[in-house]
């Protein structure tokens, strides 16, 4: 069978799942653990039904409800920096800005959720260290937290720019 006319085409939104290093993923957790009294809360600018919300990153447009601020080390920024770079090339996309613009951490108690907005896919199996990279306008939420204890996620928002009909590849 000749497959020398075969390429893969991406057609819909592609998600990528890549794992957090064990020292990125050490260090995250560390700043929010030791740090929590210093840390902004995000729940104004924020969707969830979650009490704790704390931004570790922003460098966005300052506003009454979130000022610019880094509480991540060099390493951990360049991390996400590479990942996103990796996703816009595995996706072919071309002649772009990318601006880290926020990150931060959810802390879930029992039935605390996101609720479904804009940023579908198949169901996700998660798994500590697990870090999803897909487009903003994908539907996607996080169902209530129903356990003892709690679960703690990360997010990260970063803007492209870029013109999807002519930075686009196909190679």
């Amino acid at each position: 069978m000749d497959t020398s006319d075969f390429k893969f085409v991406i057609l819909g939104q592609s998600v990528l799942r890549y794992q957090v290093p064990l020292d990125v993923f050490n260090t995250i957790n560390h700043i929010y653990e030791t740090k929590y009294q210093e840390l902004k809360p995000a729940n104004k600018q924020l969707v969830g039904k979650i009490e704790k919300e704390h931004s570790l990153f922003f460098d966005g447009q300052d506003s009454p409800r979130m000022t610019k601020h880094n509480m991540l080390p060099q390493n951990v920024l360049g991390w996400f920096h590479q990942k996103f770079t990796h996703y816009l090339q595995w996706n072919k996309v071309r002649e772009y800005e990318m601006h880290l613009n926020s990150v931060w951490v959810n802390q879930m108690f029992q039935h605390e959720y996101n609720p479904v907005h804009v940023h579908q896919g198949s169901l996700f199996t998660i798994k500590e260290r697990d870090f999803y990279i897909f487009p903003y306008d994908m539907r996607h939420c996080v169902y209530p937290f129903n356990g003892e204890g709690y679960r703690r996620t990360l997010a990260a928002n970063c803007d492209v720019q870029y013109d999807p009909i002519r930075n686009r590849g196909v190679s």
